[in-house]
């Protein structure tokens, strides 16, 4: 009986450890990538208790912990240097989202100023647990709005600044009962202003 018990924990312990090593491999993939990773063992104010420190330094920020926000920023911001807004792009092409896949618990992710285009919602449905989306100043239009319109478990959606018009952030309110979808009118003319 103890034999066994022992077979499972270990079982289980190497399922974990698998996990987290595949977890490790996408952090790092995000993190070149401008992206900044928290974690579920982090509090309300992104701060860990003394004893989840403690066991962060002791087993690592991997085992037995989750990915649920990411949010990419650009290098320039990232150094702390002034930008301009040409300076704030980060270089997240549609593909680049497939890295994702490794984070199926996933809150939080901050997806503004990258060069993300409709196609790259695809890759995002598959996020159940998705709550919070930001989308700004990227390349997306109304070809979108019907794949968004599908993400019902979302609570926030940031697509100012982008080519969505006011219609489509209509629909999106429509389709999206109890999520705030944050658009300001105006703002869809923000890609054609921002080649001037």
């Amino acid at each position: 009986m103890v034999v066994a018990l022992l077979c499972i924990a270990l079982g289980f312990l190497s399922i974990e450890l698998r996990r987290a090593h595949r977890q490790r491999q996408a952090v790092l993939a995000v993190e070149r990538r401008g992206g900044v990773v928290e974690f579920d063992f982090w509090d309300a104010e992104g701060e860990a208790s003394e004893i989840r420190q403690w066991a962060r330094r002791l087993i690592g920020r991997h085992l037995f912990s989750r990915v649920v926000r990411i949010n990419f920023y650009s290098s320039a911001v990232m150094q702390g240097r002034a930008v301009s807004i040409g300076d704030l792009r980060v270089p997240l092409s549609d593909d680049d989202l497939l890295l994702l896949a490794a984070f199926p618990e996933l809150e939080s992710l901050g997806l503004s100023d990258t060069e993300i285009t409709n196609r790259a919602i695809d890759h995002l449905l598959e996020f159940r647990k998705l709550e919070v989306l930001a989308l700004q100043r990227t390349d997306i239009d109304d070809g979108c709005v019907d794949r968004l319109s599908k993400m019902k478990q979302l609570r926030w959606l940031f697509v100012d600044q982008t080519s969505v018009t006011k219609e489509g952030a209509q629909r999106l309110g429509k389709a999206l009962r109890g999520t705030h979808v944050v658009h300001v009118p105006g703002d869809e003319n923000w890609n054609e202003s921002k080649e001037q």
